[in-house]
Formats: structure tokens, C-alpha cells, sequence
């Protein structure tokens, strides 16, 4: 959310045999300085909020209810 507005973003991991995406997903805020509020939902259907307190950088979010990254 960002101002009073919603911005979506869709990924998908596969889309034909031996191809896959970018995980990657970007969101161009113009202007905007302050804090960003990111609601992902999960492809097992929970969600998860994380908040953003800087703008123009790159953040990797994991599922919160995934064990860490070894």
C-alpha cells in the first residue's frame, strides 16, 4: 500500500517445461520517500506483511513460516 493506493505484482515460478522466471518483482514508487507497508500472499494461501522504512533498495523477503536459508 502507498498512499491510499494498491500496487500488484504477480509472480510465477514455471511457465513451460525446463523455463523459469525471474523471482524478482519491482515496484516504481516515483516520488515516494517515506515507509512502505508489502502484503504478500503466498502461494499456500498465508500472508505476510513486512514493512519497508527505505525506498530505492533491493529486499529479499522469505515466507515467515519457512525454516531459514542454510
Amino acid at each position: 500500500r502507498l498512499e491510499g493506493r494498491t500496487l500488484t505484482r504477480h509472480v510465477g515460478s514455471a511457465v513451460g517445461e525446463g523455463n523459469q522466471n525471474e523471482q524478482v518483482i519491482h515496484f516504481g514508487l516515483g516520488e515516494h520517500q517515506g515507509p512502505v507497508t508489502l502484503e504478500i500472499r503466498w502461494p499456500d494461501g498465508k500472508v505476510q506483511e513486512v514493512i519497508s522504512q527505505e525506498v530505492d533498495r533491493t529486499i529479499t523477503v522469505r515466507p515467515a513460516h519457512a525454516a531459514p536459508a542454510r
